[in-house]
């Protein structure tokens, strides 16, 4: 428990440490005091340093943007009806018929089609990586019920079995690389989805 307790605490260190250095990045530098060369370089610096800035600038969602968005389920239902009455029949019957279904699904594929791939790709994706990490935690740190005794009368005992490690460091560092892996793919997959 010790050594569990230690190694959170340098990885907590470690972190801030990092996001401290992070931080620490921006200087400022008096350039009368260096040679005219080096204060070029540095001047050179500084703008590709504004330079990338730029480029990674995130994309404002305008007003018409999200007007745009909003209006997708209207523009749905308003897609649906026309067919319907094209058909000349009613929309909810329109809609309960094997021909409605595809005009239905066709219509949603024209509105969201990209956005439903990177939806449903990445909650697959998730949950089938996320029970591999799932299982192979659960085999690895959740004791299993092992048959120990079996006695007469059709007398049985268990018992809780760990796995065995090599050490307490072994079974430590596995429970971080778990943990590590899981928010790691939940992370990337978060950005696939949204």
């Amino acid at each position: 428990m010790k050594h569990l307790i230690r190694i959170a605490a340098a990885t907590l260190f470690s972190v801030s440490m990092c996001m401290a250095n992070a931080n620490a990045q921006q200087i400022t530098i008096d350039l009368g005091k260096l040679d005219s060369k080096l204060a070029a370089r540095v001047i050179e610096a500084q703008q590709n340093i504004k330079k990338a800035e730029e480029k990674i600038a995130v994309p404002k969602v305008t007003v018409s943007q999200a007007k745009e968005w909003a209006d997708v389920g209207q523009n749905l239902a308003t897609a649906v009806g026309a067919t319907a009455k094209a058909l000349s029949v009613e929309v909810n019957d329109f809609v309960k018929t094997p021909v409605g279904w595809w005009a239905f699904a066709f219509i949603f594929w024209y509105f969201l089609g990209a956005n439903i791939w990177a939806i449903v790709g990445g909650t697959i994706t998730w949950i089938a990586l996320g029970s591999v990490i799932w299982h192979s935690f659960r085999i690895f740190h959740i004791p299993q019920r092992k048959l120990v005794f079996e006695g007469e009368g059709k007398v049985k005992k268990y018992d809780y079995v760990k796995y065995a490690f090599a050490s307490n460091d072994a079974r430590t560092l596995s429970a971080i690389a778990h943990t590590v892996m899981f928010v790691v793919l939940s992370i990337v997959m978060l950005v696939i989805i949204f």
